[in-house]
């Protein structure tokens, strides 16, 4: 039996990446509906999964859950596949729910399912989401994806995921009652000298401004240190591009040593961007709870209250370092872009171009998450200001015939 009240009952959200369900025929949706019709069959408890992140009800459900803590019994079920970790939304939706939930002590309902072979999926890898994902108590679901559905192999698998998130359901409410003291400990209690009053534990909005206001401050440092990165990356390329381009008029051997002087001084300043970018992620995770906690709260102030100079002040912070962030995340793309053909010139320039990439790739996971609470914000504090915005286009600019990165510098694309 599930040990979960009719009020709790569980829910979850089921996070994929849409092309690879069309690339299964579909197969991943239809694996979400049997392991919801087993979990029903199970337990005879309804449990409602939300599979669309573009409708209407997984969005208020998820904001719900986000915002004022996540239900004892709502799970992320999050499909591992190689483009998992390729899609902006889910590695966001990862990021935040999990952050959450460990913040609530149950960070046990994050239960991914790994559909397909992904490589360096371990708790050592420079992935952020990878390290997140194998540091769980994930599900395997590899051998059985290409059996026949109606298959034994594949029932007896969907039986074990919906058992999977019994036990946890069960696990998660009977500690939710643990935390309930019984009459036993109440009288206990009551024999202490100087017995501890309760109190609503609950931060106030100056306990939330001092967390996000520090969170602030060591994240703004960890942007400096990117653009400073920004700046070696670029002068390094600079010093060494008319280099390989000199050598390219005369022979391979030229060309293979100009390179490998270029990777031998890229390499240190590869690794500090990369080093910094993991620090970044990681404050992204910490200051994510103390934002949501922030928007809860201002959501129950009044419109005045909002526009209190330390709560519009931090916001105005919060644009400015949006801003700058994707300023800096577009200028290390467009490095990448123009890097794409360095790349294939030798292998020899291929880890430090990739220690760039994965570092640009958990900027932007740390920028979407900036974004999103900046537009949250947005509607709280201007909620009686009217939208505006602007976008422009640089020129792209000639094809250069210089195969070597242009620089961070280049283009600037908002």
């Amino acid at each position: 039996m599930v040990a979960i009240l009719p009020t709790e009952r569980p829910a979850g959200f089921w996070s994929y990446v849409r092309k690879d369900d069309d690339a299964m025929h579909g197969k991943i949706v239809r694996l979400m509906h049997l392991i919801k019709e087993e979990f029903d069959f199970l337990t005879g408890y309804e449990m409602e999964i939300f599979v669309d992140r573009e409708g209407i009800e997984w969005g208020e459900k998820w904001q719900q859950t986000i915002d004022q803590a996540i239900a004892e019994a709502t799970f992320l079920i999050p499909i591992i596949t190689p483009r998992f970790f390729q899609s902006s939304a889910c590695r966001k939706e990862l990021t935040q729910f999990q952050e959450r939930a460990k913040s609530r002590g149950v960070p046990e309902l994050v239960l991914p399912i790994i559909y397909s072979p992904v490589d360096d999926l371990t708790i050592e890898s420079s992935n952020e989401a990878k390290r997140a994902i194998a540091a769980t108590q994930h599900i395997s679901f590899i051998a059985e994806r290409r059996l026949d559905e109606e298959s034994e192999a594949y029932c007896l698998k969907v039986t074990e995921m919906a058992e999977r998130l019994i036990e946890v359901t069960n696990r998660v409410a009977t500690a939710s009652r643990d935390e309930v003291p019984s009459e036993a400990d109440a009288s206990e209690t009551m024999t202490l000298e100087l017995p501890i009053p309760q109190v609503d534990e609950s931060p106030s909005m100056i306990d939330v401004l001092a967390a996000v206001e520090a969170g602030f401050d060591a994240w703004t440092l960890t942007l400096n240190k990117f653009k400073s990165s920004i700046d070696d990356i670029n002068r390094v390329t600079g010093k060494h591009a008319p280099r390989v381009q000199r050598a390219r008029s005369k022979n391979s051997v030229s060309v293979l040593l100009a390179l490998r002087a270029y990777a031998d001084e890229l390499l240190p300043t590869a690794r500090d961007f990369l080093q910094s970018s993991l620090e970044y992620t990681e404050q992204a995770k910490i200051m994510n709870n103390a934002i949501e906690d922030l928007i809860y709260e201002m959501r129950k102030m009044s419109y005045a209250d909002r526009m209190d100079e330390g709560v519009y002040g931090f916001y105005v912070a919060m644009v400015d370092l949006a801003q700058n962030g994707r300023v800096s995340v577009a200028q290390v793309t467009d490095f990448q872009a123009s890097a794409k053909e360095v790349s294939t010139l030798s292998k020899e320039v291929r880890v430090p171009l990739a220690m760039i990439d994965q570092g640009n790739q958990n900027f932007i996971d740390g920028q979407d998450l900036l974004d999103e609470w900046v537009a949250r914000l947005a509607k709280l504090v201007e909620s009686d200001e009217a939208e505006s915005g602007s976008a422009s286009n640089g020129d792209a600019g000639a094809e250069s015939a210089n195969p070597m990165p242009e620089g961070a510098q280049g283009r600037r694309g908002r």
